[in-house]
């Protein structure tokens, strides 16, 4: 750990130290329970994982092991954090009132014997139950794990725009990729990096305290050399006075062509959250521009009747400037399923789906059904006007959703163009993205003759330069006068990404 120390000193790089995680304590996943010096079959003094966060004679063996840690470690001005605790609500027999009472004790006692101040935190794997943690005063920034992603940026850049304004506190996605296991990343490749470079431009452009962290350096990063990828962004924040520039998220978040003629209407993508709880809330409204209301709430999983508890069918409402057609893209499916859709209260469409009958079926651990890995997708007509559209699973089985998408739905003036960035009343730093660019999509139609304004800049002269996010070379560089409206932003045509930097002349 000294060494990992000097290193991070000598090429400028920072630690969240973790000071303990789950598989510590699991049976199954990641498992140390086993050799785990706490378990009692090693002569240790817990029966059970759980106890380690209700057990005095535990908590003082750790706070021990702590005080040795930050007296060790805590000189370093590389260590950006401490993370108490990686996912503690994968610790069997999880209980959110000990966890929550034991990080409250443990924050209280690493800040007292932390003489240099370091922030802390502790991470989960489902987000809802980290919440009574974030929200305690000891802590002073919230995280996200997250993974399955299928468009990396939006997903990200949302994820960090919500947290920091829910607990009011920094946020950063410490973990986060393509999947869960490393089998499946073999799967995904992604060789050229996409889903990388899209997440941590999207995400260190969202006021995030840092760029998204990638989980799979080995058989990811590493195995593709990916690791240039990095530096193009560097360059593009360097020089940024984080601390003192007084930034806020960028005001706009549409892109517009000038002339919408030969335009198509937009598709409207909605990638669910892949996490197997019920839905908080069910209701979805999809704005005009191509918003959705609530779509933080939208769970992949839609639930039969073997499951009640978990069951809360979604149900999206619209309206529609031309007919359309809403395409339910599904990638698992568990046992007996009949797909519903329902257009205002009216079944339009039935698909019987038996998870026994795809060829990937398997029998599924610890239950009496099959389950398999599917590519599906089906199709129903929406007609033009007010539609509310409800998705159920009236099967007893589950139903895994990939995607849903609405065509020909949006404005033919809005650009398909996604916008992150941070600005002042004097500066802007901003990223563009085709939104049909993600690690498993290259769009073949090009963006061109498209614009975007930028609010609340004091009137002056400014700087504008283009950057090849790839390269980090600047590709354009040219002056505007910033009068009293908004400064508009040509941009050059795409078909993937870029970046623009404006800042108030000197």
């Amino acid at each position: 750990m000294d060494k990992v120390f000097e290193l991070c000193a000598e090429h400028d790089i920072y630690i969240q130290l973790c000071l303990a995680a789950y598989g510590e304590f699991s049976d199954d996943i990641n498992p140390g329970w086993a050799g785990n010096p706490y378990n009692s079959r090693n002569d240790g003094i817990l029966d059970s994982q759980q106890e380690f966060f209700t057990s005095k004679l535990a908590r003082d063996f750790f706070k021990n092991r702590l005080r040795y840690i930050a007296a060790r470690w805590g000189y370093s001005r590389n260590l950006f954090a401490w993370e108490v605790f990686s996912e503690p609500d994968m610790v069997p027999g999880y209980t959110a009132a000990a966890v929550t009472e034991w990080h409250k004790d443990i924050f209280s006692y690493v800040k007292k014997y932390d003489k240099n101040k370091h922030p802390v935190s502790a991470s989960f794997s489902d987000s809802e139950k980290g919440a009574a943690v974030w929200q305690l005063e000891e802590a002073d920034f919230t995280q996200t794990h997250i993974y399955n992603l299928k468009d990396a940026a939006e997903e990200l850049y949302n994820l960090s725009r919500i947290k920091t304004e829910k607990f009011n506190k920094p946020h950063i996605v410490s973990e986060f990729g393509t999947a869960t296991a490393m089998e499946e990343m073999d799967e995904a490749k992604d060789e050229k990096g996409v889903q990388l470079h899209t997440a941590i431009w999207g995400g260190a452009l969202s006021l995030s305290m840092g760029w998204p962290m990638i989980w799979w350096w080995d058989v990811y990063v590493d195995r593709y050399g990916l690791w240039d990828i990095y530096r193009p962004l560097s360059d593009f924040l360097r020089g940024v006075n984080w601390a003192r520039g007084d930034y806020f998220l960028l005001r706009s978040e549409k892109a517009y062509y000038y002339d919408a003629e030969n335009k198509p209407a937009g598709s409207v993508k909605i990638y669910p959250d892949d996490r197997q709880v019920k839905a908080k809330k069910n209701r979805f409204v999809i704005t005009p521009a191509g918003d959705v209301i609530n779509r933080e709430y939208f769970i992949a999983y839609l639930y039969g009747k073997a499951q009640p508890d978990k069951k809360n069918d979604p149900v999206f409402v619209m309206t529609n400037r031309f007919p359309a057609k809403l395409i339910i893209g599904v990638s698992r499916v568990s046992g007996s399923c009949a797909l519903a859709v329902e257009v205002n209260g009216e079944r339009v469409f039935l698909a019987d789906i038996d998870a026994k009958t795809l060829p990937d079926a398997a029998p599924e651990k610890g239950a009496d059904i099959y389950s398999a890995d599917c590519a599906l997708s089906y199709t129903v007509d929406l007609h033009a006007g007010d539609n509310e559209v409800a998705l159920i699973n009236a099967g007893s089985g589950r139903i895994k959703l990939d995607y849903l998408e609405v065509t020909d739905f949006t404005d033919p003036l809005i650009a398909p163009a996604f916008l992150s960035g941070i600005q002042s009343e004097a500066a802007a730093y901003i990223w563009y993205k085709h939104k049909n660019y993600t690690w498993e999509n290259t769009p073949a139609d090009k963006v061109e003759g498209a614009y975007f304004d930028v609010p609340d800049l004091r009137p002056g002269r400014y700087v504008i330069e283009f950057f090849d996010t790839y390269t980090g070379e600047i590709t354009g560089k040219k002056q505007a006068i910033k009068h009293e409206e908004d400064l508009r932003i040509d941009l050059p045509e795409f078909y993937t990404d870029g970046a623009i930097k404006i800042k108030e002349y000197k």
